[in-house]
């Protein structure tokens, strides 16, 4: 999101949006992956199993993937 939304060079602009973006991110990933495992923390999420990493992260990065891709698509 910070690539889209951040000032990366000092002639670029922060979109004026990007810290409500942010936020409408992390209270999603809060909900989401706290909801369903507790935290948002890794421990909270691999629940001291480390094969949780196998089951659960993949589905976790694509959903995520998917969110930000829809946050930064709106307009």
């Amino acid at each position: 999101m910070g690539y889209y939304l951040c000032k990366g060079e000092d002639d670029e602009m922060e979109d004026e949006r990007a810290n409500e973006k942010i936020a409408q991110f992390v209270r999603w990933f809060e909900e989401e992956a706290g909801g369903k495992y507790g935290g948002t923390a890794c421990s909270c999420i691999l629940d001291g199993n480390p094969a949780n990493k196998m089951t659960r992260c993949p589905g976790i990065v694509q959903h995520t993937y998917e969110k930000v891709m829809e946050i930064l698509s709106e307009a």
